[in-house]
């Protein structure tokens, strides 16, 4: 396979895959928020169940606090897993984006070192033919 088209086809990798890593991080910060704002709400539940058991409330005035807490807790380990899993595969995703990146690097030194040597070839090509031309003019000069 041609080195332009492998060259191409690993940046193109990598773009995507960072594209990937950034929707990903995107999605765990938007994740991470809802989670912080859940905690925030279940907190504040809590002091507003410790107020009003102070002051004095019904049984099912009490049961409805712990039902909406009880929801809320589901609601925040749900968040907290859906983070967790995000984590997992943003981890995942930084590693394939290193692995790209590495790919493409070597490509990138591969087709380097391939026009060093084309440019020696030819450098060494026109040498050849200045040393021919060199020494036609110096058998002519002779004769």
């Amino acid at each position: 396979m041609n080195l332009t088209v492998l060259r191409t086809y690993r940046a193109q990798l990598e773009d995507r895959l960072q594209a990937e890593l950034a929707q990903l991080t995107e999605s765990l910060h938007e994740t991470e928020t809802r989670r912080v704002q859940l905690e925030a709400e279940a907190d504040a539940k809590a002091q507003a169940y410790l107020r009003k058991s102070q002051a004095g409330m019904t049984p099912g005035e009490a049961e409805d606090h712990y039902a909406a807490m009880d929801v809320l807790a589901g609601l925040i380990a749900q968040a907290r897993q859906q983070e967790a899993h995000i984590q997992a595969v943003r981890k995942q995703k930084q590693a394939d984006v290193l692995d790209a990146a590495r790919e493409r690097k070597k490509l990138d030194i591969l087709a380097d070192r391939q026009q060093q040597e084309r440019r020696l070839r030819q450098e060494r090509q026109v040498q050849r033919l200045l040393d021919e031309v060199a020494g036609r003019r110096a058998r002519r000069d002779q004769d």
